[in-house]
């Protein structure tokens, strides 16, 4: 899919699986396709998968140059902030933070058992350990003048359409991605004057191996396309982007015209019987 240039330099977090695995090899490609200079950043929890990755990427792109670095988003952003300066030390200015890193758990009723600790654990990693990696990463860009250079900063936020939607037992995967969307929105707004653009992605069911048990996955979409919309959509500074377009945009849009008891039905009849919560950006819980 061929578009706008992509940034020279990104910070990847959750890249040893699933949809960051995937979006730094399609950098790669994109980079090798044009004979651009490119150099990654990919951090996660596992550094052994993080050490293939890097070998995958150099055998698409031996130019590249890529950092692994070690990083759990709930460390705190002291952690998150000495990450981003060695990388920085290591392989130049970074330019695109790509924030990835996301768990979910079993699905739960509220009040049903005492597992709300995992629903604790969603919020941590993927509401506070998100806004952590954008502050640090929003900070370094501002005190390195990475938004005065010609090529600007970017902050891209990996939500979810359970943004949007709704699916029951899933509250706490919900409100994690709805409230993410809402502080990105407000860091576009504070960030409007300072060339630093922000990117809310937005995907559906992605064929990762954490979801192919899952019995129904309405229009789910292979990794690797995933992963080139995205580029896509990131190459061009979206502002908000459903991955993909159709049909999850419609469907959202739709939906908001939808009676309440409607909506209800549509959650449970998708939700039945299923475990969602193992799939949906991160690790599975037992």
């Amino acid at each position: 899919m061929a578009g706008a240039k992509l940034d020279p330099s990104y910070f990847i977090t959750g890249a040893s699986s699933g949809i960051g695995y995937a979006l730094a090899l399609e950098f790669a490609k994109r980079a090798r396709n044009a004979n651009a200079p490119l150099a990654l950043a990919i951090t996660a929890r596992r550094e052994e998968a993080l050490n293939d990755l890097r070998a995958a990427i150099l055998e698409v792109y031996p130019a590249c140059v890529v950092v692994v670095k070690r990083l759990d988003v709930t460390a705190g952003i002291d952690a998150i902030r000495t990450c981003i300066n060695d990388c920085h030390v290591a392989m130049g200015p970074i330019h695109c933070f790509v924030v990835n890193a996301g768990v979910a758990a079993r699905m739960r009723e509220i009040g049903r058992d005492d597992s709300f600790a995992n629903d604790a654990m969603v919020i941590q990693t993927n509401l506070l350990g998100t806004m952590a990696t954008v502050d640090a990463a929003v900070h370094y860009i501002k005190q390195n003048g990475i938004n005065q250079s010609g090529l600007g900063a970017h902050i891209v936020g990996m939500s979810s359409v359970s943004g949007s939607l709704l699916f029951l037992r899933g509250s706490s995967y919900c409100v994690s991605k709805t409230a993410l969307n809402q502080y990105l929105r407000v860091l576009a707004l504070e960030t409007r004057s300072d060339n630093i653009a922000v990117t809310i992605l937005k995907p559906g069911w992605i064929d990762t191996p954490i979801s192919q048990h899952i019995a129904r996955r309405p229009f789910v979409i292979a990794p690797e396309r995933g992963a080139e919309l995205m580029a896509y959509h990131i190459a061009r500074k979206s502002s908000e982007a459903f991955v993909p377009g159709w049909p999850w945009a419609v469907l959202v849009w739709l939906l908001s015209f939808a009676p309440g008891w409607l909506i209800i039905l549509m959650a449970k009849r998708n939700t039945e019987n299923e475990n969602f919560g193992s799939v949906i950006g991160g690790k599975k819980e037992v």
